[in-house]
């Protein structure tokens, strides 16, 4: 999984892969321009989502009392 992540991020641009030809391998990754660009408005998404995340918690919590729970099918067993 997190190989398939960095192999998209370097062919979209945002990082460079580098191997070096060690005993062990050595791989290393760094952010290209346009990946450190991206990390720009990335920090502020996480930075919002920290400073709202209790904002976040009461939303959720009034949705989920305005919204109906699905009936279970009798022999339907619950997900999670």
């Amino acid at each position: 999984m997190l190989t398939t992540s960095l192999r998209g991020l370097e062919r979209d641009g945002f990082i460079t892969r580098t191997v070096y030809a060690t005993v062990p391998a050595k791989v290393e990754y760094r952010l290209t321009e346009m990946g450190l660009e991206l990390a720009i408005p990335v920090r502020a998404l996480s930075s919002f989502a920290v400073q709202n995340r209790d904002r976040v918690l009461v939303a959720r919590a009034q949705y989920d009392k305005t919204v109906e729970t699905p009936k279970m099918v009798p022999g339907e067993q619950a997900l999670g």
